[in-house]
């Protein structure tokens, strides 16, 4: 796996990380193919979208000159996840700072795809929306965490519904 936090190779954030703390942030996984971000628009477009939403401030301009300089290390299909997260500026503390920065991380993993079928079980944790964030990838994933724990070693994925009872989507 190849890990860069704002545009240098690192693997690791601070405590006071503010998604570490409070969940201040947005994510993107996107496969790759031949060293390109399939549906790079879309998801670009979702997170441009969750940035205007949580107020956070990121150069877009340059995250996207580091995926590309990242994505042409990739060797073969992979994975990569995009993470932004507000800087906390030394504050503590719920409340962000207008002026903060963002923290931009990209890993780059390789794709484990499966050749077998994979068993899918209906999971009975709901997903619950918040009208402001729906469609928002948020760091915010104990719903999706909690009904990943549903699985066991027993299924491959889990498929969430809405608390109407309407498929929304899987664990993974």
């Amino acid at each position: 796996m190849i890990s860069w936090i704002n545009g240098q190779v690192a693997n690791a954030v601070t405590v006071q990380n503010r998604g570490f703390a409070y969940a201040d942030g947005l994510f993107e996984t996107i496969a790759v193919h031949k060293q390109k971000a399939l549906l790079w628009p879309q998801h670009l477009s979702r997170l441009e979208r969750g940035l205007t939403v949580l107020g956070i401030h990121c150069d877009t301009a340059l995250l996207q000159q580091e995926v590309d300089q990242l994505l042409s290390q990739a060797d073969g299909d992979c994975v990569l996840k995009l993470t932004v997260v507000r800087c906390s500026d030394g504050q503590l503390g719920f409340k962000p700072t207008a002026s903060a920065s963002a923290q931009r991380i990209l890993q780059l993993m390789p794709w484990k795809a499966s050749k077998q079928p994979i068993r899918i079980k209906h999971c009975d944790t709901p997903l619950v929306s918040n009208p402001l964030l729906k469609g928002l990838k948020t760091l915010n994933a104990l719903q999706y965490v909690l009904a990943a724990a549903e699985l066991g070693d027993d299924w491959d994925e889990g498929v969430i519904c809405d608390l109407e009872g309407h498929i929304v989507e899987g664990t993974k």
